[in-house]
């Protein structure tokens, strides 16, 4: 067996029987102090955020600013709904009346049938006012 005494310079060495072997004797380095990412998690704070933001379905009763522009989205909405392809569905034309009861809202819509032709169909919704709770609502969709 060799002593590694005068030819490394690397710390004292000890003799490790159960390895049969000399070995350093010099402590383990320290381990360098990792850098502080409190960046990272600032972004993955606002990614998540901002995912619950467009994951979140919005209101039932649309909210615009006029009277005439809620009944037009909550038409639309509801012809979405009945469609049997509403992927497919895009918008052509959107007209409210006012009645002094209600209001009827047609809106004319391009739509895919089952066998893949795109149609031209307008709906009429009879929508009215509540005035306890401040919503409208649909009466028929035709």
């Amino acid at each position: 067996m060799t002593h590694p005494q005068h030819g490394d310079r690397n710390g004292p060495y000890i003799f490790d029987a159960t390895l049969n072997r000399w070995v350093s004797a010099a402590p383990d380095p320290v381990p360098a102090r990792k850098k502080s990412r409190w960046w990272s998690w600032l972004i993955a704070a606002f990614l998540g955020v901002l995912g619950v933001w467009l994951l979140v379905p919005p209101d039932e009763q649309p909210h615009g600013s006029t009277d005439k522009e809620r009944v037009v989205a909550l038409c639309s909405k509801l012809v979405r709904e009945q469609s049997l392809t509403p992927s497919t569905l895009k918008f052509y034309t959107a007209e409210a009346v006012e009645r002094p009861d209600d209001w009827e809202v047609t809106v004319e819509v391009d739509e895919q049938n089952l066998f893949g032709a795109m149609l031209r169909v307008s709906y009429t919704c009879q929508v009215t006012y509540d005035d306890e709770t401040g919503l409208f609502s649909a009466l028929r969709v035709e």
